[in-house]
């Protein structure tokens, strides 16, 4: 996983090269399909970095789609977000919403709750109706992403005291 998670790093601060070659060092050498998933879903983010909104939109129906992606639901999560980034990039307004509201109930079903948050603030940067916005509430299977958001911060305003003495001690 340390080659995706620097893959991704790459993606993030520009260094496109970098990212690809990584990218292909860790897809190649995944040992199992979880890290082929993690792999996918870190291309599908190059993908959409550099531009390639077609090529990762083919990518995206070839691998991520595939039910065998789903065994690993947080990367497919990421996958399906960066496909709604490019459907909506490709002016496919209504595949977008559909994989981001994806993209929101895979977070949610494994209990990612601040990432599943994000999925659902990032159709607001895009330019849509009110129509296609009332659309996508209504495809995401729990709504109540405000309380839930809530929650999180509470649980994870302060760390116990006790963890940084044990871990420092």
């Amino acid at each position: 996983r340390i080659l995706n998670y620097t893959a991704k790093a790459a993606v993030f601060n520009g260094d496109y090269q970098r990212a690809f070659d990584l990218i292909e060092e860790a897809t190649q050498g995944a040992s199992n399909k979880k890290s082929v998933v993690f792999s996918n879903a870190i291309r599908m983010a190059y993908l959409v970095h550099i531009g390639h909104f077609d090529v990762a939109d083919v990518f995206f129906k070839k691998t991520i789609m595939l039910p065998e992606s789903h065994t690993e639901p947080f990367a497919a999560a990421w996958g399906y977000f960066f496909e709604a980034e490019a459907c909506y990039r490709l002016g496919k307004n209504s595949d977008a919403l559909k994989y981001q509201a994806r993209s929101v109930n895979l977070f949610f079903s494994d209990r990612y709750i601040l990432e599943a948050g994000i999925s659902c603030i990032a159709p607001l940067l895009w330019d849509l109706s009110k129509k296609d916005r009332v659309f996508f509430e209504k495809l995401i299977d729990n709504v109540d992403i405000i309380s839930k958001l809530s929650t999180y911060k509470e649980i994870h305003r302060d760390p116990p005291r006790r963890f940084f003495v044990d871990l420092f001690s």
